[in-house]
């Protein structure tokens, strides 16, 4: 399957889009010294599309994403990945409270697992699944990065 890449200038740093035939397959954040070719220059559609789209939520427009995404995963990840595209804006839900809702309220961590190897963190939010606790839990693209989004939703009310 063949992938192209773009970038995007984002407020928590830099960040690589990839998509492949069916859509968003993978957005990562790059070292803040990583040279990214300009904005204007993209390698297709959808990922200018999602470029878009992540400046309309930065700016503080946009509460949801609609891109085709290609998730590449187990069941159990698909499940998991697609109950965290229903926490709403500005909120947050339990990594137990995803175990629930993918059908498996026991697998915890399996569940915890599956949030931290989402491919396409901030379109896929999975930086609103937080500890039963209220304490934030891990962020495959950092703890800091998590906090920042978290509030970024709190205090931005399209």
């Amino acid at each position: 399957m063949t992938t192209v890449a773009a970038y995007y200038r984002s407020p928590i740093g830099p960040l690589e889009i990839t998509c492949d035939e069916r859509g968003l397959a993978a957005l990562r954040v790059l070292s803040a010294k990583k040279r990214v070719e300009p904005l204007r220059r993209f390698h297709s559609l959808l990922s200018k599309k999602c470029s878009m789209q992540l400046s309309q939520y930065f700016l503080g427009r946009r509460k949801s994403f609609n891109l085709p995404v290609s998730l590449n995963g187990t069941a159990f990840q698909k499940r998991v990945w697609s109950e965290i595209i229903k926490i709403p804006f500005g909120g947050t839900v339990s990594y137990k409270e995803i175990a629930r809702r993918a059908g498996k309220p026991q697998a915890i961590r399996a569940a915890a697992s599956a949030v931290g190897d989402n491919p396409i963190p901030i379109i896929v939010p999975c930086h609103r699944v937080i500890r039963h606790d209220g304490s934030l839990g891990g962020y495959a693209l950092g703890i800091k990065k998590k906090g920042w989004l978290l509030r970024h939703e709190q205090t931005t009310r399209p």
